[in-house]
């Protein structure tokens, strides 16, 4: 068994292998004892104390702790304007590079309360926000369980409030992303030479490549050795690829007649 040793590590997630004594495909004697060093995910601490202060201040001080910054406003006569009024985690309280924290900022004006817009059209999204006085920023990604043109997610969130011109970004998916394949033959010959594919989904039915005294064993990701992929595999990548046939040599059987005399081999197999 190995010896795992822990650490903390702000780059590799818990339970997640930081490091081992033993670098990959290096040989080894039979009974090796590989260390691995194990995350223990990013180290706590106390989380600073920013009530009062100016927000930009604020959110300066809580980026450089690693700490991600959501900001809410609200009107407040008893705190000046652009000041925190709360945090949603405590002074003292334990938070780890990652964790986010809410300001609440006084405004010295009303707020709204951002519409929840995930899962409408993008054209309805960017209407339902302008009309509640906010600017809108689009950024499209690839999503396989959202449909194309559908918003994913929004930040800030839905129902935080928000001064009128604030920029709302929603995030708009563009559907699967199309991974592009191209058929390498490899000595033999195959009408499709390439298709689209869709990462996370399946590479579907795969065109039968022909060659002359081979028969087809099937595409791998090499043109030697490699992983076989089948109608079923899924795509795990999201970089254009190259898919290789390979073949095997077909074998005859050779028969001998010695047309009135002997022979001791009447037949034999060859490739």
């Amino acid at each position: 068994n190995p010896i795992i040793e822990e650490k903390h590590d702000e780059n590799v997630a818990a339970g997640q292998v930081i490091s081992q004594s033993v670098e990959a495909g290096q040989k080894v004697d039979e009974g090796t004892v590989i260390t691995l060093v194990v995350s223990l995910g990013a180290a706590s601490f106390d989380m600073p104390d920013v009530v009062g202060k100016d927000e930009k201040t604020a959110e300066s001080t809580l980026l450089g702790k690693g700490l991600v910054v959501s900001v809410e406003y609200e009107k407040n006569d008893d705190v000046p304007e652009g000041n925190v009024i709360r945090q949603s985690i405590g002074a003292g309280e334990q938070v780890k590079r990652g964790d986010t924290i809410t300001l609440v900022v006084s405004s010295g004006k009303n707020t709204v309360n951002v519409s929840d817009v995930v899962g409408m059209n993008r054209d309805a999204a960017e209407t339902e926000l302008k009309s509640q006085g906010f600017e809108v920023v689009v950024l499209e990604n690839y999503d396989d369980n959202v449909a194309s043109g559908k918003v994913i997610s929004q930040t800030p969130a839905a129902g935080s409030a928000q001064m009128p011109g604030t920029s709302i970004t929603i995030y708009v998916s563009k559907g699967k992303q199309p991974v592009k394949i191209s058929f390498n033959a490899n000595g033999g010959n195959v009408d499709t030479v390439s298709a689209t594919v869709y990462y996370s989904a399946t590479y579907g039915t795969l065109p039968v490549p022909t060659r002359a005294g081979y028969t087809f064993v099937g595409w791998f990701t090499a043109a030697e050795g490699g992983s076989q992929i089948l109608a079923d595999t899924l795509v795990s990548s999201t970089s254009n690829q190259t898919l290789y046939a390979q073949w095997s040599t077909d074998a005859y059987t050779i028969t001998f007649d010695a047309n009135g005399g002997n022979v001791s081999t009447t037949s034999k197999s060859v490739v």
